[in-house]
């Protein structure tokens, strides 16, 4: 989420795609109501929480959503909201078709209308950039103190703010345009000199308007929505013009650019648009195609950096967001920086991979410093503390911390270089396998994965293709699932002569910690209860198996660096141990008297600072809260807390979270914000609203720097907001901050160049997407993804921006041979060639193909998985509480009433629902083992008129939740026996949310 949770409520116009909150995310719609109802939540005098905002705009909402979902059914047409059915996997094609009709609106509206003036103004702005030149000053000593201001003039090579709108493309359409300029002119070097001290190469070029140029990004972008008509984008989504039309004027009134909107949200004529999402855009193979759709619409029509705007993820699980800043992420480590690559070859490593990385990393350049012109290959700055920004800063620390010595780095001005090689050549260097590989590499075929330890999840119900996912998991050596009950993963099958372990772990209640929420708040969760019988808290657990694997001499590999190059107190060529190891990494800085095998987790003693059980709301808490002794899951998570969060500088390891602990109650602060009372910036709960803007600073802490709204430019209206500034600004009292895109201005287009450009502070490597619609790999330019006449038919900018493409399995075969489907270089390169894809053609023994595709026709039907209030994601916890099961017993279909009648099938009917995954080479459905009895028919639900378009499914679509299994109190089929693994060509998240099926009634 760009923005956080209370900041929903400055919205005045709430666009929620792809999500269900009313159902699934309950806590979101709270704030949806408050933006929608506003003189239902604030008083007209005020008080100290609320700060008075009777005279807010309410809010309209959109629903866009294949189903009339619990959400859709809150929108009041009578009150000017709105509810649009869209196929499932058309987002793109809607987006874009509402891009163009924005953008032809405005336009039409001409100079001299205050909305188009000030949409072109917006484009069009200059800012003061900061920039590094190529080289170094003639004089001084740190690369860090080499910056060049560029003048917010006019002149082509002019810093932007806000966009890239002005930004020129290359002729092939593969970056922006790029030259050599003086630094302290912006004038262009023709012809190209060496880069030196006085100038910055490879920059990007621009127009002085974004009109001046075809070849401008604006003006690029325009060209590629051209084929999206209203008529076109309607014909492919199943909407209509007028739904189009709607939200799109929706979105124009309710953004930057709206008539005499105020830039203040506390003003009655504020006017901002924000927009939710959830699985229901991501689970699709242009699922991070769909959300660069979503930071297009945004930044074009200005609702980034703005209070009540942005784009905001709607997690299913409350600590989502943090699980993925720990590094979950297969490609990631934590706090999202990029696994350390490829293998190093020597300790010390001789070619210089420790800098490169940093390098690489959001900063300041570090090859190159002292007193020479040209940058080099040395990479000095990477071991000087001072040259470092937050993240190489944090990377320093988990580097010394994680696997060498930081006492060698702890305050120090420069480090260790032979250490911090040594250090780095530890780290795991390979990116590890995504979760669909992952399962093919356990099975018979592969067998390269021996062993699994599945941690709080259940992949037996939650993996699409469970044929696959199951195959996987039976040929194990090895299966250790650490879960609060006996799950499906836990019992699946099993060969001869393998071994499955269920370690019981507590709940979230019964152990103590921080859960960052979706809106990358901090806040800390208190131990409510000990652990029920012989379950343990997941930090015990953690360390009890840090202690087995040493003991096991899993740790040798760290032990022989260690001796080697004397860090961590070890003489060279004095040998350590796997045991030492475990004794300098986990004993001494985590266990506060917990040692294995010695004594107990409770024994674990620690001083905290703990808020009281009910603080003063209404004024603020101007001392700090009394530290006491706690123990157990309590000390040990407030010590590895501290690690994570304390400062960069002072050797704090997640660079994001970097002063969420800090002993200065003055650090951090907003805007006319009281005092800390907290270290643990997690603990806090003062809730005063010191600023108007429900920004509520002193509650958790957000990062990066408490930040409640990311991308605040702090620049309209001459507003300076800052730590120490005025309270004028973009987003009154929020911490100072810049788009993070080339040039300080957010992207509307991806460049493909990977490049390390060294001229930007605030940006450094170019980040692109992977994908590309078939038709433009394979260069078929009769296809709508090429703008004939706007810019050479050889390029296509589809994939740099976002490019309607039909899921894998489509009921439009028209459409796929017009649009094609995404892809990576070929064709079907997003799913595996052992998964049965509906239409594909694979014939078993043709071209060494395995397995035979059934035909398209076989399925006529869109399947689409979704949630219910009523259980929680695989099911484990829900589905062992007789509460839950008796409000939901069963899993259960959504069928219209037209596709139930032509199918036999009656309200309470079980169905069977069969798709091209449970299916035989003769089209035959076989039933996988422990399978259930089908789903319960739901026909015509929400059924309000004769036709059925008030259904909650149209014609030709069905819906069934996916929380089922064969274990628990309650138990049913499991819908993702049936699903599509094919998966997003960034994140491989799989397509569950469109693939075809036929039903059967049992």
């Amino acid at each position: 989420m760009t923005n956080h949770w209370a900041d929903i409520s400055n919205s005045t116009n709430i666009v929620i795609w792809g999500a269900n909150p009313v159902e699934n995310h309950p806590a979101c719609i709270a704030h949806v109501n408050r933006a929608r109802f506003p003189k239902q939540y604030y008083s007209a005098t005020g008080d100290a929480t609320t700060s008075g905002r009777v005279n807010k705009q309410p809010a309209k909402l959109i629903v866009i959503d294949p189903r009339r979902n619990r959400t859709a059914l809150q929108c009041d047409e009578a009150n000017g909201d709105r509810y649009v059915r869209i196929r499932p996997g058309t987002d793109i094609a809607f987006g874009n078709g509402l891009t163009r009709y924005m953008i032809e609106t405005i336009e039409a509206l001409g100079s001299g209308n205050a909305v188009y003036d000030k949409f072109m103004s917006y484009l069009n702005k200059n800012n003061n950039g900061t920039f590094f030149t190529d080289g170094n000053a003639t004089t001084g000593s740190v690369q860090a103190t080499v910056v060049s201001g560029m003048a917010a003039s006019g002149l082509a090579n002019g810093s932007s703010i806000f966009t890239d709108a002005r930004f020129l493309v290359n002729s092939d359409g593969t970056d922006y345009r790029r030259g050599q300029v003086i630094a302290s002119t912006n004038a262009i070097v023709s012809p190209s000199g060496a880069p030196d001290h006085t100038t910055i190469a490879n920059f990007p070029l621009k127009a002085q308007t974004v009109l001046e140029s075809s070849d401008t990004v604006y003006n690029r972008l325009k060209a590629h929505v051209s084929a999206y008509t209203l008529a076109v984008t309607a014909d492919i989504c199943g909407c209509s013009e007028a739904d189009i039309q709607f939200v799109g004027d929706a979105f124009i009134a309710n953004s930057y650019c709206s008539t005499g909107t105020s830039t203040d949200p506390r003003t009655s004529t504020y006017r901002a648009t924000t927009m939710l999402y959830a699985m229901g855009i991501t689970q699709h193979t242009v699922g991070g195609q769909n959300v660069k759709m979503f930071a297009q619409i945004q930044t074009l029509m200005g609702n980034m950096g703005r209070c009540g705007g942005g784009i905001n993820a709607l997690r299913g699980i409350h600590n989502v967001q943090g699980s993925t800043d720990m590094g979950l992420l297969y490609g990631n480590i934590p706090a999202y920086s990029a696994n350390p690559g490829t293998q190093v070859t020597s300790i010390p490593d001789s070619a210089n991979q420790f800098g490169k990385y940093v390098n690489a990393l959001w900063g300041t350049p570090v090859s190159g410093t002292g007193n020479k012109t040209q940058m080099n290959d040395s990479y000095d700055d990477a071991y000087r503390a001072a040259a470092l920004s937050l993240q190489q800063r944090g990377f320093a620390n988990m580097t010394a911390k994680w696997f060498g010595d930081y006492t060698a780095t702890s305050g120090a001005t420069s480090f260790d270089r032979t250490m911090m090689d040594a250090a780095f050549s530890l780290w795991p260097k390979g990116a590890g396998d995504d979760h669909i590989t992952m399962f093919r590499k356990m099975a018979p075929s592969s067998g390269i994965t021996k062993a699994l330890v599945a941690w709080g999840q259940n992949p037996a119900v939650t993996e699409p293709n469970q044929g696959a996912i199951r195959t996987g998991l039976e040929n194990l050596d090895l299966l250790v699932c650490v879960d609060m009950f006996s799950t499906e993963t836990a019992n699946v099958p099993r060969k001869a002569g393998s071994v499955t372990y269920l370690i019981p772990t507590a709940a979230h209640v019964e152990k103590a910690g921080s859960a960052t929420n979706s809106g990358r708040t901090l806040q800390w969760r208190y131990k409510a209860a000990d652990p029920a019988g012989n379950s343990k808290d997941d930090n015990e657990l953690l360390l009890r198996f840090a202690d087995a694997l040493g003991r096991a001499a899993a740790f040798d590999h760290i032990a022989a660096v260690w001796s080697t190059y004397n860090m961590n107190g070890f003489s060279s060529g004095t040998p350590a141990t796997s045991n030492d190891v475990y004794a300098k990494l986990y004993g001494d800085k985590y266990a506060c008297g917990f040692v294995p095998r010695t004594n107990e987790f409770t024994d674990a003693s620690n001083t905290a600072e703990l808020w009281p059980v009910r603080p003063n709301v209404t004024t603020a808490i101007t001392v700090p809260i009394t530290p006491t002794t706690v123990t157990g899951s309590e000390a040990i998570a407030e010590k590895v807390y501290q690690e994570m969060c304390t400062a960069s500088a002072s050797g704090g390891t997640i660079w994001i979270y970097t002063n969420a602990y800090a002993t200065g109650r003055a650090t951090n602060k907003h805007w006319n914000q009281a005092d800390w009372g907290t270290a643990n910036r997690a603990k806090s709960r003062d809730r005063l609203d010191p600023n108007g803007t429900l920004a509520s600073p002193g509650w958790g802490y957000s990062w990066l720097v408490n930040r409640r709204v990311l991308y605040n430019n702090n620049t309209d209206n001459g507003g300076t907001a800052s730590l120490a500034g005025t309270s004028t600004g973009l987003v009154p009292g929020d911490v100072n901050d810049l788009f993070m895109g080339p040039d300080s201005a957010a992207r509307l287009f991806v460049s493909t160049n990977t490049a390390v450009f060294n001229y930007s502070r605030w940006y450094r490597t170019i980040h692109r997407l992977a994908d590309k619609p078939s038709p433009v790999v394979a260069a078929v330019t009769t296809s709508p993804h090429y703008a004939a006449g706007v810019y050479p038919s050889n390029a296509s900018l589809a994939g740099r921006f976002a490019a309607h493409c039909e899921p894998y399995e489509s009921p439009r075969a028209d459409l796929t041979t017009t649009w094609g489907r995404n892809t990576k270089g070929a064709n079907w390169d997003l799913v595996k060639d052992d998964t049965r894809v509906a239409g594909r053609g694979f014939v078993n023994g043709v071209a060494s193909k395995t397995l035979t595709d059934p035909a398209l026709a076989d399925f006529p039907l869109v399947l689409t998985t979704i949630r219910c209030v009523e259980h929680f994601q695989g099911g484990p916890i829900t589905r062992n509480n007789w509460w839950n099961v008796e409000l939901e017993p069963e899993p259960w279909i959504e069928l219209n009433s037209a596709d139930a009648a032509a199918n036999g099938i009656k309200d309470g009917d079980m169905v069977r629902v069969i798709t091209a995954r449970v299916v035989n080479d003769a089209g035959d459905f076989v039933e996988p083992a422990k399978y259930g009895s089908g789903f319960r028919a739901r026909v015509g639900t929400g059924l309000s008129s004769t036709n059925g378009t008030d259904q909650k499914v149209l014609k030709g679509v069905v819906a069934i939740p996916w929380h089922w299994g064969e274990e628990g109190l309650s138990t049913g089929s499991r819908a993702n026996d049936l699903c599509i693994d094919a998966g997003d060509a960034n994140t491989v998240i799989p397509e569950s949310k469109a693939c075809l099926c036929r039903i059967e009634k049992i």
